[in-house]
Parts: C-alpha cells; sequence; structure tokens
C-alpha cells in the first residue's frame, strides 16, 4: 500500500469513527431514529462503509399550497414510530390545524452511505435493491470515498385540505391514514430484512 493510499485509508477511517461517536451521542440523548438503530449498526459492521444520515420513513402533515416546492412548505406534523392510537393522533392533528392548505406526504427510508471502494458499493446497493429499497444508487464520488443513496421507491401524496375546503368525508380520511400507516409498517419490514441481509452476505 503506497503512502496516498494508505493516508486516504486513514482519514475515511478516522471519518468512520467520527460518524460512529455521532450515532452514539443521538441515541444518548433520543435524537436518533429508533427504528434504524439496528441496520445502522450493522452497516457500521462492514469494514470497507459507514451510514452519515438515515430516516426510517415517516408520515408529514404539510402545509403549503404546493408541498413539492421547498419554500414556503411547513411541516406541521410528522410520525416516524407506529403506535395503536397513531392513526387518531393524525386525524386529530389535521382537524384542528386552522391552515388554509394541508397534505399528507408519506417518505420512504433512506440511508446515506460512504463506501471505501467500488466492490462494496455495488454490493450494498445490490442488497438494498433486493430486499425493498429500489431507488438505491451511487450519487457522488470523491476523494473521502462512493458515496450511495438507498431509498424505498414508495411515496405517497394526498391533498387533504386545499383553499380552506377539507376535501375527503371522515370515513375516506381514516381509509386515507390507514394506508399510510399500512405503507409505514411495510418500511419497518424491509429495513429489518435489508440488515439481516447484510448480516449474512457482506459482514466478514
Amino acid at each position: 500500500m503506497s503512502d496516498d493510499v494508505y493516508k486516504l485509508r486513514e482519514k475515511w477511517e478516522k471519518r468512520k469513527a467520527s460518524f460512529y461517536s455521532r450515532m452514539e451521542r443521538d441515541i444518548a440523548t433520543g435524537y436518533f431514529d429508533k427504528e434504524m438503530e439496528s441496520l445502522i449498526r450493522t452497516i457500521f459492521k462492514i469494514e470497507g462503509a459507514y451510514p452519515t444520515s438515515s430516516c426510517s420513513g415517516r408520515i408529514l402533515i404539510i402545509a403549503s399550497r404546493v408541498p413539492w416546492k421547498k419554500r414556503n412548505v411547513k411541516i406541521v406534523y410528522k410520525i416516524h414510530e407506529i403506535n395503536k392510537s397513531s392513526k387518531q393522533q393524525i386525524l386529530r392533528k389535521i382537524l384542528e390545524l386552522e391552515d388554509e392548505d394541508l397534505w399528507l406526504y408519506l417518505q420512504p427510508p433512506i440511508i446515506h452511505v460512504s463506501c471505501l471502494n467500488i466492490k462494496i458499493a455495488t454490493e450494498l446497493i445490490k442488497l438494498a435493491r433486493n430486499t425493498g429499497f429500489k431507488e438505491s444508487k451511487i450519487f457522488m464520488k470523491t476523494k473521502t470515498g462512493w458515496h450511495l443513496e438507498l431509498k424505498g421507491k414508495e411515496l405517497l401524496v394526498v391533498p387533504i385540505k386545499l383553499e380552506n375546503i377539507l376535501l375527503f368525508e371522515l370515513e375516506k380520511l381514516e381509509l386515507i391514514i390507514e394506508e399510510a400507516l399500512r405503507i409505514l409498517n411495510d418500511f419497518k419490514e424491509k429495513i429489518i430484512k435489508f440488515s439481516r441481509g447484510i448480516e449474512y452476505i457482506l459482514v466478514k
């Protein structure tokens, strides 16, 4: 190994250690997404990879006339974890909000990963796609490594209220929320499947 390659590897390992320390701090403070902890710890076990950010998927209530434009978009409610009262919590929030325009927005899981070489990057992308993260890809190559975006393909964007008019009867609104929660629960199962796949195939 040449001196230049050794120095690059040493810097890469230091960055990995730094991100691992940040994860431990975020877990200790309660900031970390609990649904992702097992998967993120598993990715850290891969010798030539480490995660830099993640989200397990979430349901958002957005106040905006045009939610796909970031400008003037306000997130008024979000939920990652599912419990028995999740549907009623979301429904109650929608009915309480006084904003004129509201959208229900379901985002898929997403993980950003830095890989030391192309071999590990392609193996991780292949495994991610095979376990449900269909939009996974290499999005950048820099001196610090190969940078991946591992993401689900699912997306749900539903207008709930426009110009202060509620677009759905209560019963239909409940069905929309139930479907969003069902998809969110599917995300959790894919996260577990991906984590197990990494343990079986990539962790040496």
